[in-house]
């Protein structure tokens, strides 16, 4: 595991990360000089206006080291297995608060994403089930439900589809919209089926561009398909060869936890770029 530290790509990671600092710190040297030369101006609208590049500049240096980590942290698979609200939620908290990019740190990293990635598919899955459980459908305030003791072969809900009356069409709006995230739930169905979520975390909004491209009304995943009503619900229903799926997700979402067979291992090439 150690070893890892000193190959590629991590190694490749640390020495852009390295070379970017010495252009920044370059960068910022040429900022003083430039500063010290607009204090001798008289336009104090000129001296504003670079004061505020130079303000926007130490943001953007702050930013190396969290764009590094966020790269890293989706090569690793650790984002693709987080609901989308809990991976921004995580992200934008990191950016707050990156880590300096450095061996050391990277090495804490690898040694705990096997515990990293189980934890937070874990804790995936039991969040989509919670959601699935407490949908409604109909009016926002509805409190009809279908699944009461467990996600049904079909059930009704609003989700993050949505029809624009001004397009005449329905659009997929990621977890921007009130309801069920089905993204989040496809990726729970690839999760649960052993498949690599590098490859299938954004597989939903491929499904769902490709039925609206051409002006239908049912999207069909590999797991179930989803009927979209111009109201904003959807009926979703599993198909009969993937049940399993759903009675993996009722079992692990009420209680139960991951089987080994679900659980990622840890391999290197989670880090290389596909």
């Amino acid at each position: 595991m150690t070893e890892l530290i000193v190959q590629q790509p991590i190694q490749a990671f640390i020495d852009a990360r390295e070379t970017i600092k010495s252009k920044v710190q370059k960068i910022k040297q040429l900022f003083e000089e430039i500063d010290v030369l607009a204090k001798n101006l008289l336009d104090t609208t000129l001296e504003s206006e670079i004061r505020q590049v130079r303000y926007e500049w130490k943001t953007c240096q702050k930013d190396v080291d969290y764009y590094f980590w966020r790269e890293l942290l989706q090569r690793g698979m650790i984002t693709n297995v987080m609901t989308d609200t809990a991976k921004n939620d995580y992200l934008e908290k990191l950016k707050k608060n990156s880590p300096d990019f450095n061996q050391e740190n990277i090495l804490g990293l690898v040694q705990n994403v096997e515990h990293l990635y189980k934890d937070n598919a874990q804790q995936m899955v039991k969040e989509v089930y919670a959601t699935l459980i407490g949908c409604r459908y109909g009016g926002w305030n509805s409190k009809k439900r279908d699944n009461l003791s467990g996600v049904n072969k079909s059930f009704r809900c609003t989700g993050n589809i949505k029809f624009e009356v001004f397009l005449n069409q329905f659009r997929y709006q990621d977890y921007k919209w009130i309801g069920i995230n089905l993204g989040d739930l496809l990726r729970v169905c690839y999760l649960l089926d052993g498949r690599n979520m590098g490859t299938y975390a954004d597989r939903f909004a491929v499904f769902a561009d490709e039925s609206f491209k051409q002006d239908l009304d049912v999207i069909e995943t590999d797991y179930f398909t989803i009927k979209c009503y111009l109201n904003n619900c959807q009926l979703v229903k599993w198909k009969p060869n993937k049940d399993y799926i759903r009675q993996r997700l009722n079992q692990i979402g009420g209680g139960r936890s991951l089987p080994d067979v679900m659980k990622k291992r840890y391999k290197q090439e989670h880090f290389e770029k596909k």
